[in-house]
């Protein structure tokens, strides 16, 4: 086999090996996936639907989420010019950067009764916070 040969298996081996671990986090939980498009109004009968928003006053709407334990549709919109994200560390969610005008769906399960936080990562620093509540 040649030098090229060899590279383009080596290159393969590695992609075969890289590509199937790219949703995991370094604890093998798959992460929430968002999508950047128009947010789906049907899910599943099993399945909370909340909208949030992020706006320039660097507030999110509502600050304060309240949902069952289980899973949960998270509809993130940003209104005015500012981008931001829906990120809740606990909750192994983060919509990456959504811009001005545009919607985020998260799909997460909650595991239990607790109060977690989300932040803007943009924004968190001026107090761009919120708290999901989850209550049997």
């Amino acid at each position: 086999m040649t030098g090229r040969g060899r590279l383009v298996t080596i290159v393969l081996s590695l992609a075969s090996v890289v590509i199937p671990l790219s949703g995991c986090t370094s604890e093998g939980k798959s992460s929430a996936r968002p999508t950047h498009s128009e947010p789906s109004a049907a899910a599943p009968a099993d399945v909370q639907t909340v909208r949030v928003e992020g706006n320039d006053a660097l507030h999110f709407n509502p600050q304060t989420v309240a949902v069952r334990p289980g899973r949960v549709r998270i509809i993130f919109t940003v209104k005015g010019g500012l981008p931001q994200t829906f990120t809740a560390p606990k909750l192994n969610t983060d919509s990456g950067n959504v811009k001005p005008g545009a919607s985020a769906t998260l799909d997460i399960v909650i595991p239990r009764s607790g109060r977690y936080t989300f932040y803007s990562s943009y924004h968190r620093r001026q107090g761009m916070t919120g708290t999901i509540v989850a209550k049997s």
